[in-house]
């Protein structure tokens, strides 16, 4: 990131804890256009990622966020988080890249030495691809997701608004909204309010209305905050519409 961009993120209240050297927008050659509303908190990391929300925080000098589509508003993404990263095909002969094409620039001598052909080469990346087609899509991650150190994400998942993520788990599957799920693979453990709860939050969708409709609510009781906050929107409250900072791969940026 240039001097310029920081600046700029920094006026739109994106902040760098230990500051922005240990950001990277991109991993390895793969950084899209990003776009970022106000009031984040990067804590370090590399980020392929295309938005990211309000009022969340996230990162760490091991978190490795690749393939995201999307990451809601007041997200508490903890350390040493990866997501999306590589995977290899277990039904053909080898799980080697080598097998994928992954390295005919790099050992040459397959071809020359050995024997192979690109021909080859391109077929087992065609087995890999279909293998991994529904893994295709990128990640998303809802708004109030609380995710803990170490969670490894993977390519294609969906984190469902209000879910949590205990420490350390591996999570391969889709997780429910307001789900609490741990382990490796990560499972349901149990949903963090009963059923007709998490209906309502769901229906209100209060993050989209951003911290004001929270004004002079007592939100450690669920309950009697859903009551106040649907009344608010029954009555017209306002949805928090910010504008953007979209950032270019290039680090040119506009606000819209």
């Amino acid at each position: 990131m240039n001097d310029e961009l920081i600046a700029a993120m920094r006026r739109r209240k994106i902040s760098f804890m230990g500051g922005p050297a240990r950001v990277k927008l991109g991993i390895g050659t793969t950084r899209p256009v990003l776009s970022l509303e106000p009031f984040i908190q990067f804590r370090a990391g590399a980020y392929d990622v295309r938005s990211i929300g309000a009022f969340t925080y996230l990162g760490s000098e091991r978190s490795y966020y690749r393939h995201i589509d999307s990451i809601g508003r007041f997200c508490s993404l903890g350390p040493d988080i990866t997501t999306g990263a590589a995977e290899h095909s277990t039904s053909t002969l080898s799980t080697h890249s080598m097998f994928t094409g992954q390295w005919n620039r790099t050992w040459p001598e397959l071809f020359s030495d050995f024997g192979l052909t690109e021909e080859q080469t391109a077929v087992g990346n065609a087995a890999l691809q279909a293998e991994l087609k529904h893994k295709a899509k990128r990640i998303v991650i809802g708004n109030d997701v609380w995710m803990g150190d170490g969670v490894y994400v993977s390519r294609g998942i969906t984190v469902g608004d209000g879910a949590v993520i205990a420490a350390r788990s591996v999570v391969t599957k889709d997780v429910p909204p307001y789900a609490i799920v741990g382990g490796i693979p990560a499972k349901v453990i149990r949903l963090r309010f009963d059923e007709e709860t998490v209906s309502r939050l769901l229906n209100i969708r209060w993050w989209d209305y951003g911290p004001a409709i929270l004004a002079g609510v007592d939100w450690s009781s669920p309950t009697d905050c859903l009551d106040i906050l649907e009344g608010r929107i029954n009555a017209g409250a306002k949805k928090y519409r910010p504008q953007c900072l979209i950032v270019q791969p290039d680090d040119t940026f506009e606000i819209r």
